[in-house]
């Protein structure tokens, strides 16, 4: 029940025992909006992070939910792995399916919540946790479209009026999901990782019918704690991109953030019930069923501090990013001068303007300033040339800072970038290494025959303590078992270069993924490929029994595997350019999951390469659902 309940003017709310404030309007308090968000603050209903909204028994969106014709294009199904209340998330894309369908399939005996715990929100929470890996979900989200009768004017997503509308009416640009509704048809189990909205803005989530969803939120003023936190467990994550809460692929626990000392606020948000967030406020949550519920974006003057402040993630072609030239400009008129300055005069002079607004009146207080000379066109030229050899410097750096953070292991063990195994230097494991078939590692005890007919002289084979052994490339920082890189009968001097380094080449493209990093070997085609891809695609291998030489078999690669699609790659980049290479299938069963070997490792599933006897390497790889 609630713990208290406060009168202010003729607004009624109250705080709900999970800390949420919960606002009770009437029908003529809800006709101005953005008043009414301004009181909803004014009672401090933004310092939690989320605020409930119940509007009048009166207040009716649409008549009639019969035969509502909604076709969900792109269901995703959440895969989830993780442990001690941390999670990742992949989205795996489904077959488009209409919503009686997707309704049949909430519904059925699969995908339902317990029976018995259906109406008890504390015991479903409880199984949500415990279950969370188990049985993925299915999310018809980001459907774009309203549901909401035409003319209904009144809290309507698509007709909220907020400052947000200014930059489609002045620059006719609609950004789907942001200042345009998006429906969202959950099931149970089917969640949303903590983030806060693109570009930090507040956003509205009304549930038109079916089962609530249990909401958390996190304080604003705890969003940077909340940040530091996320990215000392998400190590991958964070050093692919900084901002990778954006991606909405990482889930924790209330009960491990508040290890961390932060504070996490919860509601349950029912049919007929507005959901409020508020800028900078990190909110997740999960759905008790099939459901239905529409969303969007929205803005108000308080907001503009946000947007100028706010980080978008940069390593995803379709992240929102507003320009807030005219909402400066417009709505805060006195600290325009100094923005021009300070932000929109570099940005022309980089000639990198990001918006389609129209061009910006100069202020007058820095209309006397000397505009930059125009180059002539030999000029330019050398400018891209500079350029070009910049960037290529500027990715082998970011390439050997990406070796480095990959072999930094625990207590001062190092990663090999192949196996992935950790190694320390003061010891060396027992294992059999990536030698050929018919060879094995002997360790003072006898010695191995290299190839040739019988009673060919036997050369002995360096044993497990010189094949464990872990050298790094002096060049780009790659770290990689000698056994594993094929450099077993080579003399490792001090420093010592990769393959590739040695050649000189600072940046090469795999043959069999988009991934940059890591160990490369030549191939017979005179292009490059990690090593780890040429040892788990199936129709590749070594020209030499020993990994010391080219990598064969790209030719004989089927054209079904080129066509297969990576499912980590998807779920971070929908830009097919960057979805290229040749993908294995996780080994269980009938599974048709695929993934690049170098996307596996960076998404957590299970590389196994081991050897059996004195037979060949054993390559197996399994996705997330199958993990032995």
């Amino acid at each position: 029940k609630p713990n208290r309940f406060a009168m202010a003017g003729t607004g009624r709310y109250e705080i709900e025992p999970g800390g949420v404030m919960v606002f009770y309007p009437t029908l003529d308090e809800m006709r101005d909006f953005a008043r009414y968000i301004s009181f909803m603050e004014k009672c401090g209903a933004h310092e939690i992070g989320i605020a409930k909204v119940v509007p009048p028994p009166e207040y009716c969106p649409r008549r009639n939910y019969d035969n509502l014709d909604v076709t969900i294009d792109h269901p995703i199904m959440q895969v989830v792995a993780g442990a001690n209340g941390y999670f990742s998330l992949v989205n795996v894309e489904q077959k488009k399916m209409s919503l009686a369908q997707f309704k049949a399939l909430a519904n059925s005996e699969a995908h339902r919540a317990p029976p018995k715990f259906e109406d008890n929100p504390d015991e479903l929470e409880r199984k949500f946790w415990k279950t969370l890996t188990y049985n993925s979900a299915i999310y018809g989200a980001d459907v774009p479209g309203s549901i909401y009768d035409e003319h209904v004017k009144i809290w309507n997503p698509n007709r909220l009026n907020t400052i947000l509308d200014t930059i489609e009416k002045d620059s006719g640009a609609q950004i789907l999901g942001v200042n345009t509704a998006y429906l969202y048809f959950g099931m149970w189990k089917a969640c949303f990782c903590w983030h806060t909205e693109d570009m930090d803005l507040y956003s509205i989530n009304y549930i038109h019918f079916g089962k609530p969803k249990t909401w958390y939120s996190i304080p604003p003023a705890q969003a940077d704690r909340m940040e530091t936190s996320m990215r000392s467990v998400f190590h991958e994550q964070t050093r692919e991109c900084d901002e990778f809460l954006r991606h909405k692929m990482a889930l924790a626990s209330p009960t491990a953030l508040a290890k961390d000392s932060i504070t996490v606020h919860k509601t349950v948000h029912r049919a007929g019930e507005f959901m409020i967030t508020f800028p900078r406020g990190y909110h997740a949550g999960f759905n008790h069923g099939f459901n239905c519920a529409e969303s969007t974006n929205f803005a108000s003057e308080r907001w503009i501090d946000f947007g100028k402040r706010a980080n978008p993630c940069l390593c995803r072609p379709d992240t929102v990013r507003i320009c807030m030239d005219t909402l400066v400009r417009r709505f805060q008129p006195d600290q325009w001068p100094e923005y021009y300055a300070e932000v929109v005069r570099p940005r022309e002079r980089e000639g990198a303007a990001h918006s389609k607004d129209e061009p910006a009146a100069v202020p007058e207080a820095v209309k006397q300033r000397k505009q930059p000379r125009k180059r002539d066109n030999s000029q330019n030229e050398t400018q891209v040339l500079e350029l070009t050899a910049l960037m290529k410097a500027n990715m082998f750096r970011i390439e050997c800072e990406f070796n480095r953070t990959q072999a930094a292991g625990k207590d001062g063990a190092v990663v090999c970038c192949v196996c992935g195994e950790q190694t320390h230097p003061a010891h060396v494991p027992d294992k059999h290494w990536l030698l050929p078939n018919g060879y094995s590692t002997v360790d003072g005890a006898g010695t191995t025959a290299l190839g040739g007919a019988v009673g060919q002289s036997p050369l002995p084979l360096p044993g497990a303590a010189v094949l464990g052994q872990i050298i790094t490339c002096a060049r780009c920082c790659m770290s990689v078992h000698r056994g594993c890189y094929g450099k077993a009968l080579i003399d490792i001097q001090p420093g010592w270069q990769c393959d590739r380094c040695a050649k000189d080449l600072a940046c090469v493209d795999c043959a069999l993924c988009p991934n940059v990093g890591g160990a490369f070997r030549e191939t017979d085609s005179g292009g490059w490929a990690h090593v780890a891809c040429a040892l788990f695609v199936p129709e590749t291998s070594f020209t030499s029994p020993l990994l010391d030489s080219k990598i064969t078999g790209l030719g004989s690669i089927p054209r079904g595997r080129w066509a297969l699609k990576c499912t980590y790659c998807r779920s971070i980049n929908k830009d097919p350019a960057k979805m290229r290479g040749a993908p294995l299938q996780c080994i269980k069963g009938r599974c048709t999951v695929s993934f690049h070997a170098t996307c596996a490792r960076k998404a957590g599933y299970c590389l196994r390469i081991a050897r059996c006897g004195d037979g060949p390497a054993l390559c197996e790889a399994y996705c997330l659902q199958h993990q032995p």
